[in-house]
């Protein structure tokens, strides 16, 4: 069977039962007890994914309580329960990335039944703003087929955050006025804390060698580190989810990372696919195996649920630069 379609018809029936789940959880809520936003009397703001919460609790706490729906479990894998249905029935705002990435977000709007609820969707505001946003032919991600399109892991960008936090502001100032003073500090110190790791980046753009990928995630934060050649600097590597690469294709794989003069061998936290150590066998060269995250889930808030430490996505991104720096180093 081919694998795309496979994939695909995987996702079209999680979509039907999601919209099922959805309505179905919107027609229950007023029957259910427990409010997860009990005793809030904040701006009720629900984040999609970590970078988003991180960045909107940065600048909107604590006069806007921040919340997040996919912590544990990325956007791709995301199923939502009865609670977090719940939980966006409550919110004033919810904060997503668009460009297709939240599968599961509308049904569940649907299904609340609120029509009123107001859904800002960042990429897309800052595709709608002129800003350039990586087009791409298509690509697989953790089992799922995304067609053509704008690249949605804009997060990774340096510069991109920036202007998705600039965004965020822009809207909570909207929404609470009277607040823009403090709303507005605290962007600048968004924004600052991201030049400091643009700094951290900026010595790569003067290195050589390509790094190969787990996926295509990382094509934003390749063009902040790497400038306007990343795509001659980044290489996808196919294998790395468990499907099975012909001797045909395991040649041209190695083939590829010889010509890109690949430096490093990146996999995502708690992944360790055989075929990287295979890459380094074939190519006989000594080649760093790291880990780079791409922040799409997070360690949840002991105290607190649905949230996230607001440093987390701060935390990572300086990592994933840090390991970078080590493996290019002079």
């Amino acid at each position: 069977m081919n694998r795309s379609r496979h994939c695909t018809g995987w996702i079209r029936w999680g979509a039907v039962a999601a919209v099922a789940l959805a309505v179905m959880l919107g027609g229950c809520l007023k029957r259910m007890e427990g409010d997860p936003w009990e005793g809030t009397k904040q701006l009720r703001v629900l984040t999609t994914i970590v970078p988003l919460h991180c960045l909107a609790a940065a600048i909107g706490e604590p006069e806007a309580d921040v919340r997040c729906l996919c912590i544990t479990n990325g956007p791709h894998e995301f199923q939502p329960t009865a609670e977090e249905a719940r939980l966006l029935n409550g919110a004033d705002l919810v904060i997503a990335n668009g460009l297709g990435l939240e599968g599961f977000l509308m049904p569940m709007v649907s299904g609340s039944g609120r029509r009123d609820l107001r859904v800002l969707r960042v990429a897309e505001e800052l595709r709608k703003q002129g800003v350039s946003l990586i087009e791409v032919p298509g690509y697989e991600h953790h089992g799922h087929v995304h067609g053509p399109g704008a690249d949605p892991h804009v997060w990774l960008g340096l510069e991109e955050a920036q202007q998705i936090a600039q965004v965020i502001c822009d809207t909570l100032c909207e929404l609470k006025p009277e607040h823009q003073q403090i709303f507005t500090q605290r962007l600048g110190e968004v924004c600052e804390r991201l030049r400091e790791l643009k700094k951290l980046a900026d010595p790569l753009r003067e290195t050589t060698g390509a790094l190969a990928t787990a996926h295509d995630a990382f094509r934003y934060l390749g063009r902040s580190i790497f400038g306007s050649d990343y795509e001659d600097r980044l290489l996808a590597v196919r294998g790395l989810h468990g499907e099975e690469l012909s001797p045909a294709e395991f040649t041209k794989l190695v083939q590829a990372c010889r010509q890109k003069k690949v430096r490093a061998l990146a996999t995502e936290p708690g992944s360790a696919p055989t075929i990287l150590h295979r890459l380094q066998e074939s190519l006989g060269e000594k080649l760093a195996i790291i880990e780079l995250d791409p922040i799409e889930t997070a360690e949840p808030d002991p105290k607190k649920r649905f949230y996230v430490s607001p440093d987390w996505y701060f935390t990572q991104m300086e990592t994933n630069l840090r390991k970078l720096r080590e493996v290019y180093k002079p």
